[in-house]
């Protein structure tokens, strides 16, 4: 089983991203025990997309498993589905009030949404038993996080390459978080772990 795992550059002005940290201490720990190989993408739209098209013409895979920083969650969320809209601009301001940003479609006339094509109840199910809390999650959010799982999700259907594709939010590493919720990167690369073998596994339905 070939992977393509990714994690997006620092955006908080922390000069951190928990999901590229997780992603080097789960690679530095366990990644000889899979084919994997590490694409890490801009936080810009257009540029995400770019960077995972590069790391795809270094060889087929079969899973990309992206992870992203979702600031204020306690757990690990598996994201179940991506949706079809985003914020307009190349980036969203992070002054303003969500509700204030104006929206469009990732692709005008696209599909609305895709379901995960990973199996989001057993990859949690495996991060838990390890001794990290993780959901299901039913919303990946607008921005970065989703645009990339969507477009990942619209590229295997239009090329019918069959290869399967899903998200894992993390929350802030402790020294990002504040008073806000955190995890260690030990546990961030333990939950990494737990989803390579789910998904590793040639049995394990959809």
């Amino acid at each position: 089983m070939r992977f393509l795992l990714t994690a997006f550059e620092p955006f908080d002005g922390t000069g951190l991203n928990s999901s590229l940290a997780g992603c080097h201490a789960f690679l530095q720990q366990w990644g000889s025990e899979f084919d994997v190989r590490l694409a890490v993408l801009p936080v810009r739209y257009g540029r995400d997309v770019e960077a995972v098209d590069r790391a795809l013409q270094d060889g087929p895979v079969d899973v990309i498993l992206h992870t992203g920083q979702a600031t204020g969650a306690s757990v690990i969320r598996v994201e179940r589905l991506a949706v079809n809209v985003r914020y307009s601009g190349d980036a969203y301001d992070r002054t303003l009030p969500e509700w204030s940003i104006p929206q469009q479609q990732i692709e005008a006339g696209g599909p609305p949404a895709y379901l995960s094509t990973l199996p989001v109840e057993q990859v949690a199910t495996n991060i838990r038993e390890l001794g990290v809390p993780a959901t299901v999650s039913n919303h990946a959010g607008i921005y970065l996080c989703n645009h990339a799982l969507y477009q990942s999700l619209r590229r295997a259907e239009l090329t019918k390459s069959g290869v399967r594709a899903g998200f894992l939010h993390v929350p802030c590493l402790p020294e990002q978080a504040g008073e806000l919720p955190s995890m260690s990167v030990a546990d961030i690369a333990t939950a990494l772990r737990a989803a390579f073998h789910c998904l590793a596994a040639p049995t394990v339905p959809v």
